[in-house]
């Protein structure tokens, strides 16, 4: 995710270097067309002159390339890839379990992450001693994260 937003950040300082010299370029080819430009028109009159409106195609594909980074950069910067990675890491973690802590944790996300282990030993059925043993797997690997609460602890999913 990070990755495609420091992608986006370059093509946008990309597109910004590129429109400077766009425009550097084709400010210096209208200097160098106004002589000929005054010697076909008898004098240069500004936009009077149709070489004093005229680019050059490289203009037009410079400046709407740049338009193309421009979009294309705040795209990646600004787009929210995968939505919360936190419901993403816990279906990831969910395919990786099975039997017991898999059950227990499925209890867990589907709660919005956070439920109480008495709650988890009544809906789930198991034995307390069962629910604690398979939540210290589950906490050796990282996925909960137990939090003492009175007599009972608030169990949170990582």
């Amino acid at each position: 995710m990070k990755l495609l937003k420091l992608a986006g950040v370059a093509l946008v300082f990309f597109a910004a270097v590129l429109s400077s010299i766009v425009w550097s370029y084709t400010s210096e080819l209208k200097k160098a067309l106004q002589p000929s430009c005054q010697a076909q028109c008898g004098q240069y009159l500004g936009n009077i002159c149709p070489g004093a409106t005229w680019l050059p195609i490289q203009s037009y594909v410079g400046f709407t390339s740049i338009v193309v980074l421009l979009a294309i950069g705040s795209f990646l910067i600004f787009k929210n890839f995968g939505g919360d990675d936190r419901e993403t890491r816990w279906k990831a973690a969910l395919g990786r379990l099975s039997g017991d802590e898999r059950i227990l944790f499925e209890m867990l996300i589907n709660s919005g992450g956070a439920a109480f282990q008495a709650d988890l030993v009544q809906e789930s059925g198991f034995s307390k001693a069962k629910v604690s043993r398979t939540l210290d797997k589950l906490e050796a690997r990282g996925l909960v994260e137990r939090r003492r609460r009175g007599m009972t602890n608030l169990l949170l999913a990582k």
